[in-house]
């Protein structure tokens, strides 16, 4: 009865704020990430890795907070990759706790203007979806309002 109660309680969850990248890289060909298909995403404003991508997929992205509205502003910068990539997704975690979520273009200068950006601590995740079907993550940081 002892070991059975020792084993309940050791094979509870842990909850870890550790930033380090889980995904396996064989040589130069990195592994692209897993995308969920849960219809929930779980909230956190914590920023974790961004994947590796070949250096003949490269594509980047600028996000910036305004200082006044706290709006948030994605736009596309292209890259290698940007003839392969076939839609950019951003998520914008919320200080408030609110999720939104939007696809666009990979074309140059595309944007993407989140007017519900708050006056707090707003988390934005970029992931580059290519042709192929792969997915790479290539954006997550928080955005400080004033920073």
């Amino acid at each position: 009865m002892a070991i059975f109660g020792l084993v309940l309680i050791s094979s509870g969850c842990t909850e870890s704020t550790d930033k380090t990248y889980s995904g396996t890289q064989t040589g130069d060909v990195a592994q692209p990430s897993q995308v969920q298909e849960s219809s929930q995403t779980v909230f956190s404003l914590i920023p974790t890795a961004t994947d590796s991508m070949p250096s003949n997929l490269i594509f980047s992205v600028d996000a910036s907070k305004d200082p006044i509205s706290g709006a948030i502003t994605v736009i596309s910068r292209g890259g290698a990759g940007q003839n392969l990539a076939e839609n950019l997704n951003i998520k914008v975690y919320l200080s408030t706790g609110k999720i939104v979520e939007e696809n666009i273009s990979p074309d140059v200068n595309s944007e993407f203007v989140c007017d519900e950006g708050t006056k707090g601590e707003d988390r934005v995740v970029v992931v580059v979806s290519l042709q192929n079907g792969e997915s790479y993550k290539i954006y997550d940081d928080v955005l400080d309002y004033r920073k």
